[in-house]
């Protein structure tokens, strides 16, 4: 997966921007796509409280070096 925030002259200024992950999956018998969840991850991080900035404002803020997501899934039989 590769995500380009901006190219050449354009400017990506918002240390409160998230990332939304939505996992999608077919079912085996209906073959229909359905929803199975859903992440959620900041892309940058406020070094001095090593969370998400809470201001758009920040001047001083690094990527957010998420090591691995992990996802769990099961099959459900209703």
């Amino acid at each position: 997966m590769q995500v380009v925030l901006g190219a050449g002259a354009e400017q990506f200024n918002d240390p409160t921007a998230t990332l939304l992950l939505q996992i999608d999956c077919i079912e085996r018998d209906s073959l229909e796509l359905r929803s199975v969840g859903y992440a959620v991850i900041p892309l940058f991080v406020d070094p001095r409280e090593e969370a998400q900035p809470r201001r758009k404002n920040l001047l001083d803020y690094i990527l957010n070096q998420v090591g691995m997501l992990a996802f769990f899934c099961f099959a459900y039989s209703g």
